[in-house]
Formats: C-alpha cells, sequence, structure tokens
C-alpha cells in the first residue's frame, strides 16, 4: 500500500495529496485537514500504477510495467486522456513544478523533464549519483524533487534547476 504515513511516494498541490494502492488498483486522495483524510477512492484505470501527480487540472500516473505515463480527466472514472511511452523501461514516479512534469525511472536511475506539450517531450535529463538503486518514486515539494528508496526510510533531496 502507497500512503501519505510511511515515506512511499505521493504528490499534491495545496491542501490535498494523492497516493495509490497497486494491489488493490486504487487511487486515493487525502485532505490533509479532514479526519478521516481519504476523502475519494477511485478504481484506477492503469494496471500497475507506480506514480501519481496532480497538475491542478489533471492527474498523471505511470505504469512500470506497461512502461506508459498516462494523462487523466479527474471524474469518476478517472478516464485517460492521453498514454505516452515512458523514455525509460522501469518509470516509478512523476511530479511536476507547474511549468514541467519530471518522471524517474528504477532501471536507469535517470530523471526525466518533460515538456507539457503534447508529445510530453523530454527536454532534459539527468542521472544523478543516488544512494540507493532501489528508487520507487519522486515528488516536489516547491522548492525541491526529493527522491524515495524502497526499504528505507531516508529520501533523497534533488534540485531541479539542474535539469
Amino acid at each position: 500500500s502507497k500512503d501519505i504515513k510511511n515515506n512511499t511516494p505521493y504528490s499534491g498541490i495545496s491542501r490535498y495529496v494523492w497516493s495509490y494502492d497497486t494491489g488493490e488498483a486504487k487511487i486515493f486522495m487525502h485532505d490533509l485537514h479532514a479526519n478521516p483524510p481519504v476523502v475519494k477512492t477511485y478504481k484506477s484505470p492503469v494496471m500497475n500504477i507506480s506514480g501519481v501527480f496532480f497538475d491542478g487540472d489533471n492527474l498523471w500516473t505511470c505504469d512500470n510495467v506497461a512502461g506508459k505515463i498516462s494523462k487523466h480527466v479527474l471524474n469518476e472514472q478517472l478516464s485517460i486522456l492521453k498514454t505516452y511511452s515512458s523514455p525509460g523501461p522501469n518509470p516509478v514516479g512523476i511530479t511536476g513544478n507547474g511549468n514541467y512534469i519530471y518522471t524517474i525511472d528504477a532501471r536507469t536511475g535517470t530523471i526525466y523533464k518533460h515538456e507539457m506539450d503534447e508529445h510530453l517531450s523530454v527536454i532534459n535529463t539527468d542521472k544523478p549519483e543516488l544512494p540507493s538503486n532501489e528508487i520507487n518514486g519522486i515528488t516536489y515539494d516547491g522548492e525541491y524533487a526529493w527522491i524515495s528508496f524502497k526499504n528505507d526510510v531516508k529520501s533523497f533531496k534533488y534540485n531541479l534547476k539542474k535539469l
């Protein structure tokens, strides 16, 4: 289960945080000011969800088995607007800063900077020296990206300005 309590991938804007459970094929919308915090549960239209990001209008997911990135309408079905091939073979995280979308690939250890255009064009890449090769996600806090790792409570701070 992916949630905000155990240092697993999540991404959000303002008071809402999005998380996922691959085993249950569900995506959760959390309101950090609500009790209970999960305010909406969606059945995921993506089979092997490995990352989720909300850009303020649309939800984005990545599928690490299919090697795909999907843009969704925020409706009851999370209908897929468009699916893109991931630039790396194993995308495990997706985030953004309002201008660009960033994905990270677990197999190559590469961060990809994407233009938010009709092709989700890759405009830059970086392969930082990471403390582990067990990457499982990336998120953005408004200043830095944070890369998380399987079975580790530590995250790696990354300056997106390098891209």
